[in-house]
């Protein structure tokens, strides 16, 4: 769970998909919830668990420099695939009324 960028290797890579494209390896961020053994390995363990905030990509293929154009009923992909293990694929589409922020728990 080595978020990109802090210097560590990214062995955890998150690709978002939506109608504009697939963006491979966005930007990602991770705040302990709950349970922290502070262990700094980038491990996940027993009882730990992360809250992921993922970037929405701004350019990309299959863009025109746009990035993720997110509406109403717009669906998109999150797939977290871990240095070992299966990857995770969320898929979400967004409600008919958004608002200033929405929670797609």
């Amino acid at each position: 769970m080595t978020p990109p960028g802090t210097g560590n290797k990214n062995t955890t890579v998150i690709s978002y998909t939506d109608s504009t494209g697939t963006y491979n390896d966005v930007t990602w961020t991770e705040t302990a919830l709950g349970v922290d053994t502070g262990d700094t390995s980038g491990m996940l363990k027993p009882n730990e668990q992360m809250t992921i905030d993922v970037k929405l990509p701004t350019t990309g293929p299959g863009t025109t420099g746009t990035g993720a154009n997110l509406g109403t009923y717009g669906t998109f992909t999150i797939q977290i695939v871990p240095a070992t293990g299966a990857a995770i694929t969320i898929e979400r589409t967004l409600p008919g009324l958004l608002g200033t922020s929405v929670d797609l728990n």
